[in-house]
């Protein structure tokens, strides 16, 4: 995704992590804005801005816009998988 302001980078992920974590990054300076990551109870990608960042209506559109990309990948990949029914 193109933002004038943002980067999102994939993050080095964890062995034991079954889902991707997006750093958020200062497209101008490089700095940590924060994380977008997978949080399971909300069954959802969810943005953890960094303390004391200030976030613009803009910059916040494009963080959502991010997400509602990573959650439709995550929709089409399940919808991909054949459900098998055992017993039949």
């Amino acid at each position: 995704m193109r933002s004038e302001y943002l980067r999102f980078v994939q993050a080095p992920t964890e062995p034991r992590r079954k889902t991707q974590v997006w750093m958020v990054l200062s497209a101008r300076t490089n700095d940590p804005l924060g994380l977008i990551l997978w949080r399971g109870a909300w069954r959802q990608y969810v943005f953890e801005p960094e303390p004391m960042s200030v976030w613009s209506t803009g910059c916040l559109a494009d963080v959502r816009t991010f997400i509602e990309s990573l959650m439709a990948a995550r929709r089409s990949r399940q919808e991909a998988v054949p459900v098998s029914v055992s017993g039949v």
